[in-house]
């Protein structure tokens, strides 16, 4: 079955392998491992969530062996600021990004392959990056009911799991 992921990635590479998830690592390497926290975090809950398994988050450089994802930042990754790529092989799961902002993306894009595949991941390479460095919706509520804050707070996240980077009201 073929994988919807929205936004579409610029290049998706199958490799014809599969990864199995199983309990072990997540590796998050950066200069200061709190910014890519966040992301960590997401990522946990989803693993969890659509995979059943659970992983640790460490810090550190360079990954350990037990890790199956790896979140890393390197100068070196990406020459778009907001881009990221994302691999997927027998050894595991690896996003690097040349920024917080990629590694999040990169997240997004793998809770929405969590979300399809379950612990069984297809092997492939993408890399990713925005047509449009801002990305954004407005939302009108000056005309009818308030939304409230949970809903607003939902919605949020739903615009930043698509990639969204842009939220505003109109009052």
């Amino acid at each position: 079955m073929p994988l919807i992921l929205t936004p579409t990635p610029q290049r998706i590479i199958p490799t014809g392998s599969i990864f199995s998830l199983t309990s072990g690592l997540l590796a998050v390497n950066a200069p200061t491992a709190g910014e890519l926290f966040s992301s960590a975090r997401q990522l946990q809950d989803a693993v969890e969530t659509f995979a059943g398994v659970h992983l640790d988050i460490v810090a550190g450089k360079p990954a350990p062996q037990q890790a199956r994802i790896t979140l890393n930042i390197a100068a070196h990754a990406s020459q778009h600021p907001q881009g990221y790529e994302l691999s997927i092989d027998g050894g595991g799961v690896h996003i690097v990004a040349s920024a917080p902002a990629g590694v999040f993306y990169g997240v997004q894009t793998l809770r929405q392959i969590l979300l399809q595949s379950g612990a069984e991941l297809p092997g492939l390479r993408i890399t990713d990056w925005p047509d449009f460095p801002n990305r954004g919706v407005l939302l009108d509520i000056s005309r009818d009911r308030v939304p409230t804050m949970e809903t607003l707070y939902a919605l949020i996240d739903l615009l930043a799991s698509l990639k969204i980077n842009q939220f505003q009201l109109y009052t």
